[in-house]
């Protein structure tokens, strides 16, 4: 049995140009992150740009009083 090739999909990922959508981190307790903005659903995944030009990935996990509810986001599976 063959495995399927992703390689077209990978590259036609790849080759779109997508909307960033923009928020920006209004407070931080604990590993909660809350943020006005962006326009996300529970589950999306968030790159926040923190100081050196770093990424930090996070995960919408609610919402409070107009604001987004984010924890930071671990690939615990590798």
């Amino acid at each position: 049995m063959s495995g399927v090739n992703l390689k077209k999909y990978s590259e036609a990922l790849k080759s779109k140009e997508y909307i960033d959508y923009i928020g920006k981190v209004s407070k931080v307790v604990g590993l909660t992150i809350e943020s006005d903005g962006p326009q996300v659903s529970i589950g999306n995944l968030c790159n926040i740009n923190i100081p050196g030009g770093n990424k930090l990935k996070a995960e919408v996990v609610g919402f409070r009083d107009e604001k987004v509810l984010l924890m930071p986001w671990v690939k615990w599976w590798v």
